[in-house]
């Protein structure tokens, strides 16, 4: 056995055909174990040649040519396959200048001495005929053939000068290994060959491969590709075993004077991995220059993460979030920024999706969490108001660590109360392990912690979620506030009027105009977000913010008072108001449009005009009325009285809400019995 250190032999692989290594699947990724069979490979005569030669590292242990790709390549397996086995093909170069292509299996295992590592078999596949890679289950050619067969088609091309352009198309399924789980792995296999005879369909007579499990490849001359496309989607969402799966798809010309499909396969791929993280693009997109710097990009957050959290680059920025009932602002959401000192401010989709792809989301949140608890402890020690304040936490986080325990311990490190942090869960990562999600939820419920549901309603079983897991608030979907239409009205005000009978409160995202919150204010959606309030910033710049556009901040304390009044159902076709009671004064917070209508047949055209009225001590309505507020006030439910008002008969129909130190808030319903009354009635009546 060859090793840098005996004490690291886990493993005894001299036995094995081929190579076989271990190296550290983080960090480094330092080359722990390898075997006789991996040196003949390389061609090294000695380990310490090999080590030389490799620098000790996967990183050079790979061809340079193919390092990023297959290093995204594993990271993207490690994310989607927590156990099943990795594959790879690529170059290697030997100690003699030989460029070998060989192909690796393995597994990532934990190993109580070096953290995650990777063993990986190799197989030395520079002999083997392309010919032959067939895939059994579709019949299509596989990944080594279907280049090969590239390679032939671009050479004829170029030799005979036929000038022919050639499009590559990439596909990949969408949560795909989410149909496994929830269906089986027969359904699976089903899918895969439906989805290769749609393949066969839609492009007829061009040379279509299926690389892996759920990615297939199109070399086509069809220019006008994107009709076939969008007919494709249309079939597989139509026919879908399961409503998770989707497909996206890069797309990349192919240079005319091209032989070589390396190039094509590796920008098709990164279009595909783009449109397959991000689903505000539409499901496919084309290659360009852009979205290679976007990968570079990429690249050096998922390299540089730690190193950014170290140095202090990552930064939070706060959002402020405004209760509709009383325009205070009541709460902030914190917000991960890498402000580089090379590559300036990176925005945030340039290394969240990277860094939850390759399992390294959990050290930024962890830390987001951190610089929010350190920030709470130094404003108490310098007075200066803490408003609660939200994060967010990926599905990786829960697949990586205990991450209740490790916010638990922060929490507990700087005295920060529970009910000064909300958690804020996307939705759509409760489709991936639901029973493990649930339990993490009841954990943080169970210890005090207020837990939000994030993008509601963005795609996946939102209902379901709802009936199956226990979520204080539910944040809308942005997208509801695109494009806004009398639909999008309804559908919001079903959403908010659902929330209250359910006892969960409701936040709007992305609000940038005053039409839109005072819409949201109407259908009683308790909290808003967006630029209409404030940009993020950093914490004092917010609070300047919100001291210049005369925002004030919700005293802690009065917090179960407002959430109360929240609590009302707003959504009727009833008069509905709700009336600020403070024991001498009554004051409308909020009314409806019938409410409004009523109060005009009462001869009343503004607000001020019935507070006035309602206020005035002299009369005797404003005795009559602070009176009977006593008796909901004691009752806790609905209360009616009649009384005449300018030969109006009304009756006027109370509920206390909400109580704060003889600071009250009632419910308050009024109709006006004499409207479509003929006088004799009136007359009758009196």
């Amino acid at each position: 056995m060859v090793m840098k250190d005996p004490k690291k032999a886990t493993f005894h692989a001299d036995q094995l055909p081929g190579g076989f290594m271990i190296y550290r699947a983080e960090g480094d990724q330092e080359i722990l174990q390898i075997n006789q069979g991996l040196l003949e490979i390389f061609e090294c005569s000695t380990y310490e040649e090999f080590q030389e030669w490799t620098s000790g590292s996967f990183h050079g242990f790979v061809y340079h040519e193919d390092l990023d790709r297959v290093s995204a390549l594993i990271r993207r397996q490690i994310a989607h396959q927590e156990t099943a086995f990795l594959h790879a093909t690529f170059r290697i170069k030997t100690k003699k200048w030989h460029l070998k292509h060989v192909e690796a299996f393995g597994q990532l295992h934990y190993d109580s001495m070096h953290g995650d590592v990777i063993r990986f078999f190799l197989a030395d596949t520079s002999q083997v005929m392309m010919a032959d890679d067939i895939d059994s289950l579709t019949e299509l050619p596989g990944s080594r053939h279907f280049v090969s067969a590239s390679t032939r088609i671009l050479t004829d091309n170029v030799e005979h000068d036929r000038k022919q352009t050639y499009h590559l198309l990439y596909y990949n399924i969408r949560n795909f290994h989410l149909l496994n789980l929830h269906t089986g792995l027969h359904m699976g296999d089903e899918f895969l060959r439906h989805f290769s005879d749609l393949l066969r369909y839609t492009f007829p007579g061009d040379l279509i491969g299926r690389l892996s499990d759920d990615r297939f490849a199109v070399l086509t001359t069809n220019s006008s590709y994107l009709d076939p496309l969008t007919q494709l989607r249309e079939l597989v969402l139509k026919e879908r075993p399961d409503p998770n799966i989707d497909i996206a798809v890069g797309i990349c010309d192919v240079p005319i004077m091209t032989t070589d499909l390396s190039d094509a396969l590796r920008h098709a791929n990164l279009a595909c991995s783009i449109v397959t993280n991000d689903h505000s693009f539409t499901f496919y997109m084309v290659y360009s220059q852009e979205l290679e710097r976007q990968y570079a990009i990429e690249s050096f957050a998922a390299s540089h993460i730690h190193e950014a959290i170290r140095n202090g680059h990552i930064k939070v920025f706060y959002q402020p979030i405004q209760r509709t009932i009383n325009g205070e602002i009541c709460s902030l959401e914190a917000l991960a920024r890498w402000e580089d000192p090379e590559l300036g401010m990176i925005d945030p989709p340039s290394f969240i999706p990277i860094l939850e792809e390759t399992r390294q989301i959990y050290d930024l949140d962890c830390h987001i969490v951190r610089l929010i608890c350190q920030k709470y402890r130094q404003n108490t020690k310098d007075g200066v108001p803490n408003l609660p304040v939200s994060f967010n936490l990926s599905y990786a986080d829960f697949q990586t660590c205990d991450i209740f325990q490790a916010i638990e311990q922060i929490l507990e490190e700087y005295q920060v109360p529970r009910n000064m942090l909300h958690v804020e869960i996307t939705e759509r990562i409760l489709a991936e392990d639901s029973s493990r999600i649930r339990a993490c939820i009841d954990q943080f419920h169970d210890a005090g912690y207020i837990v939000w549901m994030d993008h509601f309603g963005s795609g996946f079983s939102s209902l379901n979620v709802l009936k199956n897991y226990r979520f204080d608030l539910i944040k809308i979907d942005m997208l509801f506030l695109r494009n806004f239409t009398q639909k999008s009205a309804t559908i919001l005000s079903s959403i908010v009027s659902m929330a209250k009978k359910l006892g969960i409160q409701t936040l709007a995202e992305g609000v940038e105009t005053e039409g839109e919150a005072q819409f949201l204010k109407e259908i009683g959606c308790e909290k808003i977000q967006g630029f209409f309030i404030a940009h993020p910033g950093k914490y004092e710049d917010v609070l300047e913010t919100c001291m210049q556009k005369n925002l004030t901040l919700e005293q802690r304390d009065k917090t179960p008072f407002y959430d109360n009044i929240s609590s009302v159902d707003l959504i009727t076709d009833l008069p509905l108001a709700l009336i600020l009671d403070d024991g001498t004064h009554f004051k409308i917070l909020w009314c409806n449009s019938e409410y409004t209508d009523t109060l005009c047949t009462m001869g009343f055209e503004t607000r001020a005009e019935v507070e006035t009225h309602f206020n005035d001590l002299t009369t005797p309505l404003y005795n009559a009325m602070r009176g009977f507020v006593q008796v909901p006030i004691a009752s806790g439910k609905w209360e009616s009285v009649d009384f005449m008002n300018h030969n109006n008969y009304l009756r006027f129909s109370i509920r206390t809400v909400a109580n704060y130190n003889e600071l009250y808030v009632h419910a308050a319903s009024i109709i006006n019995i004499s409207k479509d009354m003929h006088l004799d009635d009136i007359v009758t009546i009196n």
